[in-house]
């Protein structure tokens, strides 16, 4: 039952992904590199590419100028900075008054999408295990992550080594055992815990530490 649940929750998440698409946004590079992409809704964003130099961590970016919810009148100035060692982030600025600017908070990744709703969307895979997709708002000048109970991985691959699979996600309970070059996908992951599904259609448990070696082929820790 828990299984079937797990699974709805993921056709759910799927198709609320779908229907909010936001492939109409533009899209602009924050570096030359490409290491920071913005996608933003063009009616409500002024683009300024404001590039200053900044010790230790090289050409910071002012990329924009544009609104997070359209029906507010608060502006927010998205920076992109690509870090000391490729650890990219964007900071969020609110204007106030004196043309003054608020620091509400940064995020570590290397895509962020503001569609105007009142959240921001980003997608980060340098200084991780997978492109984690996240959610944040910002309230009461606060920038926070709205948390969601696992993160979709969503990778198939094969293991390169004999796996064990539990039935709980605090590995108590054996469920299955897969050989190397078994393919798998690694649907969800919640801390060190991901849920893998069997080619026959079982998914079960295992931990895996973030390094670059682990019981996945094409699961391994990006960055540093």
């Amino acid at each position: 039952m828990k299984t079937f649940i797990v699974f709805i929750s993921i056709l759910i998440a799927s198709t609320i992904c779908n229907s909010q698409s936001f492939g109409w946004l533009d899209s602009i590079k924050a570096d030359k590199f490409g290491l920071g992409v913005v996608h933003y809704n063009p009616e409500i964003t002024q683009v300024l590419n404001d590039i200053r130099k900044e010790p230790g961590v090289g050409s910071v970016n002012r990329v924009l100028r544009t609104k997070l919810n359209l029906n507010s009148n608060d502006y927010f100035l998205i920076e992109f900075s690509p870090g000391p060692s490729d650890d990219p982030s964007f900071t969020i600025y609110k204007e106030i008054k004196h043309d003054s600017l608020l620091n509400t908070g940064s995020i570590g990744c290397n895509q962020i999408y503001l569609p105007g709703n009142g959240y921001i969307y980003t997608i980060r895979r340098n200084d991780d295990m997978f492109s984690r997709r996240q959610k944040f708002v910002v309230t009461h000048d606060k920038l926070l992550e709205i948390k969601q109970s696992y993160y979709y991985v969503g990778i198939k691959t094969i293991t390169i080594e004999d796996v064990d699979l539990f039935a709980d996600i605090n590995l108590m309970i054996p469920l299955a055992f897969l050989p190397q070059n078994t393919q798998v996908e690694i649907v969800l992951n919640k801390g060190d815990k991901y849920l893998i599904k069997t080619p026959f259609g079982l998914v079960g448990w295992i931990k895996v530490k973030a390094t670059n070696k682990t019981p996945f082929k094409d699961l391994t820790f990006h960055g540093d």
